[in-house]
């Protein structure tokens, strides 16, 4: 297993292409939380080239703000985000 850093859309293609599906995201389109609390970019965790979970962060006014996390089911419980 292998992290990478990706801009959204990156991910949002890769994971597509990878699965066949939409990204899952937490985020609602069109929240005033996504005004203040902005992700650009994603670290992924990557297995067998295919992406397999993400946390999201952003920068504003100095600080990084981690947010909008997702992992693949089979995986959850297994260490990856350590």
């Amino acid at each position: 297993m292998e992290i990478k850093l990706m801009p959204k859309e990156e991910l949002i293609s890769s994971w597509q292409a990878a699965w066949g599906e939409n990204l899952p995201s937490l985020r609602v389109a069109g929240s005033k939380l996504n005004d203040f609390y902005i992700i650009t970019d994603y670290y992924v965790a990557i297995d067998n080239n295919k992406p397999i979970g993400y946390v999201g962060f952003g920068e504003r006014q100095g600080f990084v703000l981690f947010g909008d996390a997702s992992i693949r089911p089979k995986y959850r419980k297994s260490g990856v985000y350590k």
